[in-house]
């Protein structure tokens, strides 16, 4: 492992500009009228030594059929809350190239934190969109002390939000709309809105990241101006990126509050989910590139979007559609169903399925759909079994996924339901939630397609939907139930974000039924 480094600036510029004069000149305050200044410091993000924390690992996942070139997927075994975190804005961005049909898609990640409170992973996306490139910058921060993980907002409190978004347009280079970054501030950070990515430089400055057809470089916002404004973990956030120390998952660390981790929370926050962000073309004159400031008068700030990382399912009516023992010939049709809607959904895939079909597995993880566990044989009578098959049938299956998506899965389900103590204790070791369902449309029994599409819409807010996509009646239910249950409000998510963090590994869960419901 590499030795601890203090934090380092990044010798290539986020705006992508490379020379020998281009480190950061320490102290150097932004030039009036926002960052156009010949002579403004270069702006980079601090970049923190990766070995400082312990247990990061790296998957790869790529996808032709999918669109995707190159993701790499950075992962912790020992910090699951942390993978959680990476997992959901990995697998939300990669829905959103399949949903524009992008191609080339590609995710490098880096450290910008690291302490014993805080771990910050940066996602530089980029992809190829109607023929023109795209970049999406994406930043994820856990906060041990809440086990979260949080997004840009969180960093800021939620009273100093107005503050921040005008300290941000005071910032901007003279050439950008600012009404347009404004609007942008209003949604959700980016995967899951057009919001900009959020990190420090090594002297504590804020960096914040837009798509490239927004704001084509970094914005940097002084340090005098962010301090005030920091919530409670932007604080921690902040320090882990100026002075970094080693994050230990183990270590003995105070649990906080939420609330109090991102300064307040507006429950409301997030309760429509952002529209997808189209190109921005930023018109010439008043207003824009090259011209005067508007006379029009200025919109009050939007309120703080969501501060996490995920989907607000106390303020919205969310709902897991899964689907088990595939991959099969179906899959792609349930997906793409799924995706025509701006939903997602959640596979419980068979280890023993996906070695005969791992590239099914890995279009179905491309297309930024969950892939969680099965087991690998699909044995009923698991539970009765000896510790060495369960750990053989968990094993196996887990390499097996990581092999198809790039990381092990967080969650799985027994085969039919089936849950003892061996079980949990097995799960509990591989680090996965135990999922079962509260809707089970029994189409493995009827195949009727009109029955296993009713059935899956009588779930209710937070319930789970048990269907399977190797069923021929059941992969022809997937665009009846998208297209109503969207119609009807809800919001279809996976597993992952469904659990909003709270879901614990060895622990049996089945959406809105207690746990002694669960066990089939």
């Amino acid at each position: 492992m590499a030795a601890p480094l203090a934090a380092l600036v990044l010798g290539l510029v986020l705006s992508g500009c490379t020379g020998p004069s281009q480190g950061i000149v320490p102290g150097t305050p932004p030039q009036p009228g926002g960052q156009g200044g010949d002579e403004a410091a270069p702006v980079a993000l601090a970049e923190v030594d990766r070995g400082l924390v312990g247990g990061l690992d790296e998957g790869k996942l790529s996808s032709k059929d999918a669109g995707v070139s190159d993701v790499a997927v950075p992962f912790d075994p020992d910090s699951r809350n942390l993978s959680l975190a990476v997992e959901l804005a990995t697998n939300k961005g990669l829905r959103n190239n399949a949903m524009a049909n992008g191609t080339d898609y590609t995710q490098q990640w880096r450290v910008v934190g690291s302490s014993p409170k805080a771990v910050g992973i940066w996602l530089d996306t980029s992809s190829t969109v109607e023929g023109k490139p795209r970049k999406v910058p994406i930043s994820v921060w856990y906060d041990r002390a809440s086990d979260r993980g949080v997004a840009a907002p969180g960093l800021i409190s939620l009273d100093g939000w107005p503050a921040f978004v005008s300290a941000v347009t005071d910032a901007l280079p003279r050439d950008a709309d600012a009404g347009a970054v404004g609007e942008a501030l209003g949604q959700e950070a980016a995967p899951y809105g057009n919001g900009p990515a959020m990190g420090f430089d090594a002297e504590g400055n804020a960096v914040l990241a837009f798509r490239d057809d927004l704001v084509p470089g970094p914005v940097r916002v002084p340090r005098a101006a962010i301090d005030p404004l920091l919530s409670p973990f932007g604080i921690d956030a902040q320090a882990s990126a100026t002075a970094p120390e080693r994050f230990d998952p183990g270590a003995k660390l105070d649990s906080r509050d939420r609330k109090e981790s991102v300064g307040g929370e507006d429950e409301k926050a997030g309760a429509e989910p952002s529209e997808e962000p189209q190109v921005v073309d930023i018109p010439q004159g008043p207003g824009g590139s090259g011209g005067e400031a508007s006379d029009e008068p200025t919109a009050e700030p939007a309120a703080r979007p969501y501060p996490w990382v995920g989907v607000n399912c106390k303020a919205r009516e969310c709902a897991a559609m899964t689907y088990d023992d595939g991959p099969a010939s179906g899959t792609p049709d349930v997906i793409e169903a799924y995706l025509a809607q701006g939903q997602a959904l959640t596979f419980f895939q068979l280890g023993q399925v996906v070695a005969n079909d791992e590239e099914m597995s890995t279009f179905a993880a491309a297309k930024g759909m969950e892939i969680a566990s099965h087991t690998y044989v699909h044995d009923t009578s698991l539970p009765n079994r000896s510790p060495e098959k369960n750990k053989k049938e968990f094993g196996k299956t887990n390499e097996m996924l990581a092999k198809t998506t790039g990381r092990p899965p967080l969650f799985m389900r027994p085969p039919g339901g089936a849950v003892g103590k061996l079980t949990r204790q097995t799960a509990k070791e591989s680090g996965q939630a135990i999922v079962n369902w509260d809707i089970d449309t029994r189409d493995w029994a009827t195949k009727d397609t009109v029955q296993t599409a009713a059935s899956a819409q009588t779930v209710k807010p937070g319930g789970v939907v048990l269907m399977h996509d190797i069923h021929a009646p059941t992969v022809a239910a997937a665009e009846e139930i998208a297209t109503t249950m969207t119609e009807k409000g809800y919001s279809l998510v996976t597993i992952g974000e469904l659990s909003d963090y709270s879901w614990d590994a060895g622990k049996l869960y089945c959406g809105e039924r207690d746990e002694d419901a669960c066990d089939f």
